[in-house]
């Protein structure tokens, strides 16, 4: 199978080990091969895994061990969510652990596909709160000791225990029906459409449906229904009755039952939202675009728009920040056409700033220039309407607001929260207004303010998980719109799970998903 071989790019320098925490199957890579060992534990959610022309639904509490010469990507199931941690493990740590374990070579060899598990109950409990701690820790020698601890366990279940449920592989005829599924003219005829297009049994079809995607064919038919129902309500001014007549739905109550059911709201006040969100996000689109213009103004600075999507932003006093966005599945030949045009070696000491969720952008750049990204960003937006309904919450910290965070105290926890920054973004950082949080008069946590919203959220590492995040973040947005504001972004790093969990907790719009590499 002629694919991509991706190299070992570690986190940081020596190490042998990457990881990535992953949100949506967009994230992924396109169908590849290794130059190393992977592991990926499914979070929430589920997707189709397809590897070696075979296909297996992965759903949450799934454990899979893919071996370098092991060819395979992922794709959206039925609209899904899909969570999962993935480590990317050198090939020399994993001979070692193997090594140690006395597992013979051929365990992981032998077999065709690449060997996968699912955890159950407090088995899948454990396992998922050990993941997730580990994405949570800071790339370097504490993160390589925990998974260095947790990979024994995961190895024994992998290839040594016989009495785990083994997620099974899809036959040919469901993963094809499974395709046709995505087709409106298909889903939209319901269960005879799906009967006339196997020669099985409905009894037949839902064992397999049962057995290997999870739920019954019914449901699955459904839940295509319902998306399609949304996608029409979010595109297009039809009536709900019109809606549900196009996705297959022909009785109307039903329909609003379900509808209800999954989004949480009746099909006309989802319509209303989305166009609300539309509004709101075309007009932060805009202020972004503003925001560059005021850089180049006031930095001398070059803009420069190529064809796809692409623009740099060199300053021309500080550090220069460039920013490079192409449409998704960019083709080498783009990406060949793009590096001949602009390279970014002729600005030495920059910040690269790409779209994360670009998966062939991402790979292309680790590989061209043999790093990784010193930070990974999520951007999400709070309008005004949305703060107005939340309810306020007390936190442990003691909040002071300044009009600069200024840099003698808040410095050293800057660059203890977020070891990326250099010294240069932590004192224009520091001349952001915002909330420092006391407990005991140190200060253990930060927030700063821009224009546009949250610059900067930093708490110090011995003080996470206490809800201190959440406590800045809702200060420093009551502060923003009490300002006038009323599109207030989130800027956070992958890092600050509690800013993270904060504004999905809030179901958030994310706007952007930022790699920064320093070149």
């Amino acid at each position: 199978m002629d694919c991509e071989r991706l190299p070992f790019v570690p986190d940081t320098p020596n190490d042998d080990l990457m990881l990535l925490h992953q949100y949506r199957v967009s994230e992924t890579y396109a169908l590849h091969r290794h130059e190393f060992y992977e592991v990926f534990y499914v979070l929430r959610g589920q997707a189709l895994h397809e590897m070696d022309g075979s296909s297996q639904v992965v759903s949450e509490g799934t454990l899979v061990f893919i071996r370098p010469d092991d060819a395979h990507c992922y794709k959206v199931l039925n609209c899904d969510d899909f969570e999962f941690v993935n480590v990317n493990i050198a090939g020399s740590l994993a001979a070692q652990a193997f090594r140690w374990l006395r597992i013979p070579q051929e365990s992981f060899d032998r077999p065709k596909l690449p060997p996968s598990i699912r955890l159950l109950g407090a088995q899948h409990e454990e396992m998922q709160r050990k993941f997730l701690e580990l994405s949570r820790m800071s790339p370097g020698p504490e993160r390589r000791r925990s998974f260095c601890a947790l990979i024994p366990e995961v190895l024994l279940l992998l290839f040594t225990r016989a009495d785990m449920e083994r997620t099974p592989v899809m036959p040919p005829w469901l993963t094809e029906v499974l395709q046709k599924l995505d087709d409106p003219a298909c889903f939209t005829q319901g269960l005879p459409e799906l009967l006339r297009m196997t020669p099985y049994t409905q009894e037949h079809l839902t064992r397999s449906f049962r057995r290997y995607v999870h739920t019954t064919p019914t449901a699955y038919i459904n839940q295509k229904r319902l998306n399609y129902a949304a996608a029409l309500l979010a595109d297009r001014s039809l009536a709900p009755a019109e809606v549900a007549q196009r996705a297959g739905f022909h009785n109307l109550s039903h329909f609003y039952h379900l509808f209800r059911q999954q989004y949480g709201c009746t099909p006309l006040q989802y319509s209303a939202r989305y166009r609300d969100e539309q509004s709101a996000q075309s007009r932060y689109l805009a202020a972004i675009s503003r925001r560059a213009e005021r850089a180049c103004a006031v930095y001398g600075a070059a803009r420069i728009p190529l064809e796809g999507g692409l623009f740099a932003h060199y300053a021309s006093a500080g550090r220069t920040h460039i920013f490079l966005s192409l449409e998704r599945d960019v083709s080498e030949d783009r990406l060949a056409e793009v590096f001949a045009r602009w390279d970014p070696r002729l600005t030495p000491g920059a910040l690269l700033h790409i779209n994360r969720e670009n998966a062939s952008l991402f790979h292309s750049i680790c590989k061209k220039y043999g790093r990784a990204p010193v930070a990974v960003r999520r951007e999400f937006l709070l309008t005004r309407e949305r703060f107005l309904r939340l309810g306020r919450e007390e936190g442990p910290a003691r909040l002071e607001m300044r009009t600069a965070l200024s840099a003698p105290d808040v410095a050293p926890l800057l660059f203890a929260a977020l070891p990326f920054l250099s010294p240069e973004d932590v004192r224009s950082l520091c001349q952001c207004r915002g909330f420092v949080a006391r407990v005991e008069d140190a200060v253990v946590g930060a927030v700063g303010l821009s224009a546009e919203g949250v610059e900067v959220l930093a708490v110090s590492p011995a003080f996470r998980r206490q809800g201190i995040g959440t406590q800045l973040l809702r200060a420093a947005a009551a502060q923003f719109f009490a300002d006038g504001g009323d599109l207030c972004s989130l800027s956070l790093p992958e890092e600050a799970q509690e800013g993270l969990a904060f504004a999905r907790g809030l179901s958030l719009a994310q706007t952007g998903h930022e790699a920064v590499f320093a070149l």
